[in-house]
C-alpha cells in the first residue's frame, strides 16, 4: 500500500482534501483583530455602505451586492438566516429586516465558528457593540484591544496639553488591567518611518500643545503568497469584521477554504506530512493568537 511521507496510508487526492477541510472546519478560530457590529437596523443603502471599502452604491458602479463581498454574503450568510444559498439581494435584506439586528448577529456570528474575538474598540465606538456585547451575541469570549490614538484623543480633549502625558500614562495603566493588547494606527497616518527613540518629556509637551491648538471638541492566493514570505508562527487569522456580522462569517469561511486549499496543495506535493498540515492549520487559525497575549491560553 502506498504511504505518505509520515508513514500513513496515502488516500486519494479527493479524500485528502476532504479530510483537511473537515479538520480545518472543526478548529475554533481566534479572530485576532476585529471590531464590533452595528446595534441599529440598516436600510439597503446603509447596509451596502458597510459591505466593502467603497462608500456605497453609486451611479457608475451600481450596487455593492455586485462585488465579491456581496456575492459571498448571499452565498454563505443566507442559510443561517433561513434562506437558500445565493438568495437574491432583496430577499436577503427583507429577511434580515424581519429578524432584526440582534438575531441576525447571533445567527451569523455563531455560524462563523469563532471561539474568541479580540476587539479593537477605537473605531466608531459610539455605534458598534463593545466586547461584552459582542460576546453575548456570539456566545464566545471577546477581549478588548485598546487603540493608543483613541486614548490620546480623549486625553487631549479632557485635560489639555499640560497634563496630557501623565493623563495618558494613567489611562493606559488602567486599560492594561483588562485589555488583551494595545495597537496603533500610526502607520496609516504618517507611515512606518518613525523614529525608534522615546521622545523627551519636553518634546511630548510641545507636540501636545500644537495638537491641542487644533482640536475642536464636538482570500486564497493572498494567503499562499503570505505564507511563502512569513514564518508560520507569525501568521494570525483575522476577519477585520466591522459593522456587519456578515463580514465575520464570510471572513471565516473564506479563510478556512483558502487555508485548506493551501495545505492540500502542500500534501499533494509532499511538502509536508498530514501531521504537519494539521499542526500548521491549528497554529494559524488559533494558537498563534493565543501564544502572544498572556491572558489567552494555547491549546497545544
Amino acid at each position: 500500500m502506498a504511504r505518505s511521507s509520515d508513514g500513513a496510508p496515502a488516500g486519494s487526492a479527493g479524500s485528502g482534501e476532504q479530510d483537511i477541510a473537515r479538520f480545518v472546519g472543526r478548529i475554533g478560530l481566534v479572530d485576532h483583530h476585529c471590531h464590533g457590529v452595528l446595534r441599529d437596523p440598516l436600510d439597503r443603502d446603509g447596509f451596502e455602505s458597510w459591505l466593502c471599502e467603497a462608500d456605497g452604491p453609486g451611479r457608475w458602479h451600481g450596487t455593492m451586492f455586485d462585488t465579491q463581498a456581496g456575492l459571498a454574503v448571499r452565498r454563505f450568510c443566507a442559510a443561517p438566516l433561513g434562506l437558500a444559498p445565493h438568495a437574491g439581494a432583496e430577499d436577503y435584506l427583507a429577511r434580515r429586516a424581519e429578524l432584526g439586528p440582534d438575531e441576525v448577529a447571533r445567527r451569523l456570528l455563531r455560524a462563523a465558528g469563532i471561539s474568541e474575538f479580540l476587539v479593537d474598540t477605537g473605531f466608531r465606538g459610539d455605534s458598534l457593540t463593545l466586547p461584552n456585547e459582542l460576546a453575548a451575541l456570539a456566545g464566545a469570549p471577546a477581549r478588548e484591544i485598546v487603540r493608543l490614538e483613541s486614548v490620546a484623543e480623549r486625553m487631549i480633549v479632557g485635560c489639555g496639553a499640560t497634563e496630557f502625558a501623565e493623563s495618558c500614562r494613567d489611562a493606559l495603566a488602567t486599560a492594561a488591567v483588562t485589555a488583551v493588547a494595545f495597537k496603533s494606527i500610526a502607520g496609516y497616518r504618517v507611515g512606518l518611518d518613525l523614529a525608534p527613540d522615546r521622545p523627551a518629556a519636553s518634546e511630548v509637551a510641545d507636540a501636545a500643545a500644537r495638537w491641542a491648538s487644533n482640536v475642536v471638541t464636538g482570500a486564497g492566493r493572498v494567503l499562499a503568497e503570505l505564507l511563502e514570505l512569513a514564518p508560520l508562527r507569525s501568521v494570525l487569522f483575522s476577519t477585520d469584521g466591522c459593522g456587519l456580522p456578515e463580514l465575520f462569517l464570510v471572513g471565516a469561511e473564506l479563510f478556512r477554504r483558502a487555508l485548506s486549499g493551501f495545505l492540500v496543495t502542500g500534501l499533494a506535493d509532499d511538502a509536508w506530512s498530514r501531521r504537519d498540515a494539521e499542526r500548521i492549520a491549528t497554529l494559524i487559525a488559533a494558537n498563534n493568537a493565543r501564544r502572544l497575549p498572556p491572558r489567552l491560553s494555547p491549546t497545544w
